[in-house]
């Protein structure tokens, strides 16, 4: 309901967003099976929240936000890399394709 009010205050640059934000998060299963997942939490888990939270509290869109927040984004990824590393082997017996399932 909150975010319906902030759509409401901001405009719909916000409900692009966040619409983004929620097909990423509601396929992320089906994406992940196209290496696409590495993408998708670079996306929702670094670029997406900051860039909603900056459209929130200046009520414009930037790009400022977006070149700030590619550092973290890329330690998020950099850390789910990593953990997709150590599970190669069994992603590929199950069709799940990673990057790093690539260099297996």
């Amino acid at each position: 309901a909150l975010g319906i009010v902030l759509v409401l205050l901001t405009g719909t640059i916000l409900l692009i967003i966040g619409a983004m934000g929620v097909f990423i998060g509601v396929f992320y299963a089906a994406l992940k099976y196209h290496a696409l997942g590495d993408f998708a939490v670079f996306l929702n888990f670094g670029i997406l929240g900051a860039l909603g939270a900056w459209v929130v509290q200046t009520q414009s869109f930037s790009w400022l936000p977006v070149i700030w927040t590619v550092p973290m984004a890329m330690l998020v990824s950099a850390i789910l890399h990593a953990n997709n590393w150590r599970d190669a082997a069994s992603d590929k017996e199950r069709k799940i394709a990673t990057i790093a399932g690539c260099w297996e």
